[in-house]
């Protein structure tokens, strides 16, 4: 807020305009001037209580502070079991929101299908950041596979952010992509980014800033695809 927005001006207007703000737990080092910021009169005591109260709270919900966390009793068969997954499964189907629908969907009359695009097979996009792992993965293309009754062609297409024309060293699949796309009766393309390409700064290290895009744009690559 002070370093780069000057909004405010020391660490201690930063940590008290956040805190006020409702922000109760800083990452950074900000908050270091907590002391400072209350001793100026830019946060109260009630301020303060309530931003603790929240935090402590969850930390002994986590079982923290407590000799068994009450986490260690939770059986391992019932981490990822079928009741949980059905759950996660409708959870997914509730939260797809189609943007829009031009007539093509749902696809009829279609017995030959390419699939194409760098995020088609791609497990990593399935994780996100600050994930856990799950035991199974089903990328887009294995679920079209296992659910479409015709017959599929796949081609990755493309390097979600490479192009390979800069690259001589690198395959172009375009050209094998096109091929598949002529010979389908149908295309679905799985464009966009990866968290190797966009996350927390810092975490994505092929970003154009630091983690951060500076547009919505698709890369280059894909946008030849």
């Amino acid at each position: 807020i002070n370093a780069h927005h000057h909004v405010t001006f020391p660490d201690a207007e930063s940590a008290a305009m956040a805190l006020n703000a409702g922000c109760i737990l800083n990452c950074g080092f900000a908050f270091r001037s907590l002391k400072e910021a209350y001793d100026q009169g830019l946060i109260t005591d009630e301020t303060v209580d309530a931003a603790v109260t929240k935090l402590f709270e969850a930390r002994f919900r986590l079982g923290m502070f407590a000799e068994k966390c009450p986490y260690d009793s939770i059986p391992m068969d019932v981490i990822e079991c079928d009741e949980h997954r059905a759950l996660n499964r409708r959870m997914a189907e509730e939260s797809v929101v189609l943007l829009k629908n031009n007539g093509i969907l749902p696809l009829k009359g279609v017995q030959k299908l390419a699939v194409i695009g760098p995020n088609a097979d791609h497990v990593p996009v399935l994780l996100g950041n600050y994930n856990g792992y799950p035991s199974r993965y089903s990328t887009f293309l294995r679920g079209l596979q296992d659910n479409f009754e015709g017959e599929i062609r796949y081609s990755k297409g493309c390097h979600h952010y490479i192009d390979a024309r800069k690259n001589p060293w690198m395959e172009d699949l375009t050209r094998e992509a096109v091929l598949a796309a002529k010979w389908a009766d149908a295309v679905v393309l799985f464009m966009g980014l990866d968290p190797s390409m966009e996350g927390e700064e810092g975490d994505a290290f092929n970003g154009a800033n630091a983690g951060d895009k500076a547009d919505l744009q698709l890369p280059d690559s894909q946008k030849r695809l």
